[in-house]
């Protein structure tokens, strides 16, 4: 397959403006929708409130190298396993206009700002690969589809300022690195752009591995070896540079971050690489041996440096934390384990737009298969946890943009049907409709955590707060309370320490408040709903006493609408 020309600075012009106006109505919509939440910097998602309060703390003063969070979990303090690199983008953006507008509104202007900047460079990336791969009439109409990519498009709404949706824009610049014609250079960017992702988190590592792959294809194929020597030294060179730039996250017997032994890992296997793709020829075998031999050396120096990855990142969770939180953590499903609604708002586009690109890889090769094989294995991790369909609907569009394009000769009727099934917003729809609705509503604690009810948490005191997991995320920022548990598989101990507080004996509640200094306990109705009570919680245990309005003597009422509040008192003065 023939390979576009790489676009004028016109071409580059025109998708910069397209790309501005959809993410100015869409970004408008969407904050317009959300305002009364963004404008009091209360974020969609927990890791956003999280990572908010990470730049905060940075700007404050935190050292660099220091990724903990000392209001998170017992006291002391928890190292958590996020990257410095997402800050440096939001930091800037808020110390810009601080000096003007006072930290609150450039905060504001940051959360705003950020994720449509990120979206716009997502819909210019889309809109060059589909040029490459179709021509110039398949660029607008894929980053039409691209703007309509749900689940993708939820991680650049205002607000989403944690690091998934830069690493969606970093797999897309790679795929883009790899479509384009090869050279050095660009594989140089490529090995970079890899490494940046790496180091902002692991999440995204199986498709950088067919990145890699599709590289290492190609040169094994015959091609030249520019593209694989220029990804091997980016991924060394980055990896050098980013020991003394960026810190390791969290202690090396952990496989859920960039740690040291992770590191020495990334960058041996980019001096592998340029070290095969340079000298390779010149040995008396063919190109597949010391490919071969390669990633053998590399997968025993991996399970060498890095054994707790054949545990995956939550290896080290708590048997407990596994059932009564992890296990209800959507994302964290395997595909098919989500409700049929769930699973087809997910994934449909990623399965609609994989459909595509291989009819259209089965037409044209080259490329093609290459973007198939990225889409396939986003799937392939969707099946095991449904957060891989960010991704994989990201990267659906060219494919469905040249369905579009075949559609138009076959008429009206082929257009449409083309056009629903290259829009990902309608999937999610599609699947509500398919299914019988709940006969009782699920109640949850969401409410609990709106502006108002988190500006009451912050006229109280400081003190220690134990709440139901997802509370402590939001009252963090908020407030300036330490809260023992959030939703960070690290703090094994504060949320095993909440769940034995609310679900244990009325005696283990008293001792867990002593061990960990408790000041507060809030509640939500509703909270918990997840877990059936009646067999996991002792006789006399909280959280049923909470959710009955019978509370016990030693907890003095605060606040009692909305999420409530107690104060936990002296142990004499209940006596």
């Amino acid at each position: 397959m023939d390979i576009a020309p790489a676009p004028d600075g016109q071409t580059w012009r025109g998708d910069a403006i397209l790309a501005v106006a959809i993410v100015a109505i869409l970004g408008g919509m969407w904050a317009a929708q959300d305002w009364h939440a963004l404008s009091a910097l209360r974020l969609a998602d927990t890791d956003d409130a999280m990572r908010l309060l990470q730049v905060r703390d940075w700007l404050g003063g935190q050292a660099w190298s220091d990724l903990t969070q000392y209001r998170l979990g017992p006291p002391g303090g928890l190292a958590m396993h996020w990257s410095r690199l997402p800050d440096l983008p939001i930091a800037a953006i808020v110390l810009a206009p601080r000096p003007l507008v006072g930290t609150a509104t450039a905060e504001l202007i940051a959360v705003l700002a950020w994720p449509p900047l990120l979206f716009a460079a997502q819909l210019m990336l889309i809109a060059a690969i589909a040029r490459r791969l179709g021509g110039a009439g398949a660029a607008p109409t894929a980053m039409l589809v691209a703007a309509l990519a749900y689940p993708a498009i939820s991680q650049f709404m205002p607000g989403r300022i944690d690091h998934h949706g830069l690493q969606i824009v970093l797999l897309t610049a790679c795929a883009h690195g790899m479509i384009a014609p090869a050279s050095k250079w660009r594989g140089l960017a490529i090995g970079a752009a890899m490494f940046a992702s790496i180091a902002t988190g692991l999440e995204m590592a199986p498709l950088l591995a067919v990145i890699g792959g599709w590289a290492a294809v190609e040169w094994l194929r015959g091609g030249g070896g520019e593209r694989l020597a220029g990804i091997g030294a980016g991924l060394a060179i980055a990896g050098v540079l980013g020991a003394g730039l960026i810190p390791a996250s969290g202690p090396g017997d952990l496989c859920d971050a960039l740690n040291a032994p992770l590191r020495v890992l990334v960058i041996a296997g980019g001096i592998g690489t340029l070290l095969l793709a340079t000298f390779a020829d010149r040995l008396p075998v063919p190109r597949w041996a010391p490919a071969a031999a390669l990633a053998a050396a590399l997968a025993l120096l991996g399970l060498r440096l890095a054994p707790a990855c054949l545990a995956g990142p939550y290896g080290a969770v708590d048997p407990m934390l596994e059932r009564l939180w992890l296990a209800n953590v959507a994302e964290a499903h395997p595909l098919f384990a989500t409700p049929f609604a769930f699973a087809l708002g997910y994934a449909g586009l990623m399965a609609a737009g994989l459909a595509a690109t291989l009819w259209q890889a089965r037409r044209a090769g080259g490329a093609w298969w290459g973007l198939a094989a990225l889409i396939a294995a986003a799937l392939a991790v969707t099946c095991l946890q449904v957060r891989g369909a960010y991704p994989g609907a990201a990267l659906a569009a060219p494919g469905l943009a040249m369905l579009i394009a075949r559609a138009r000769a076959k008429g009206v009727a082929a257009l449409a049907g083309a056009w629903i099934v290259s829009a990902g917003i309608l999937y999610p729809i599609a699947g509500a409709a398919l299914t019988k609705p709940p006969e009782a509503p699920l109640l949850t604690g969401a409410d609990c955590t709106g502006p108002e009810q988190l500006a009451a948490l912050a006229q109280l005191p400081p003190g220690r707060i134990v709440a139901p997991i997802d509370i402590g995320a939001f009252a963090l920022p908020a407030t300036r309370h330490a809260s023992l548990s959030a939703p960070y598989h690290r703090n094994n101990a504060g949320n095993a320490a909440m769940y034995r507080f609310f679900l244990g004996p009325e005696h283990e509640a008293r001792a867990i408040a002593r061990r960990h200094d408790l000041t507060y306990v809030a509640w939500c109705d509703g909270a918990f709903g997840e877990i059936d009570l009646a067999r996991e919680a002792a006789p006399g245990a909280l959280a049923p006493r909470l959710a009955a309005r019978r509370p016990p003597a030693w907890l003095v009422p605060v606040r009692d609408e909305g999420l409530k509040v107690w104060r936990i008192a002296d142990e004499d003065a209940d006596r």
